[in-house]
């Protein structure tokens, strides 16, 4: 099965970690991550206020970058 890119993921910064909130869920646009994500929070507020989470889009096999990141409720878009 081959895998396309561009595709993004949801990810906590635990640590200097990306722990993947959705454990091998892909989502072909940064829009299906963002809401799933939000969804996520609706679900969890007191995790999401709490800590720092990321959206990643995966460029190719090895490449990698942060797209959106969420401290303490707080949107920094990067790209």
């Amino acid at each position: 099965m081959k895998t396309e890119y561009p595709y993004y993921v949801a990810v906590k910064v635990s640590a200097g970690q990306l722990l993947k909130v959705y454990k091998d869920k892909k989502f072909k646009t940064y829009r299906e991550c963002y809401d799933s994500l939000q969804g996520w929070a609706f679900r969890y507020p007191k995790s999401y206020s709490e800590g720092q989470y990321a959206i990643v889009e995966y460029t190719s096999n090895y490449e990698c970058r942060i797209v959106t990141i969420f401290t303490n409720t707080i949107e920094t878009n990067l790209v």
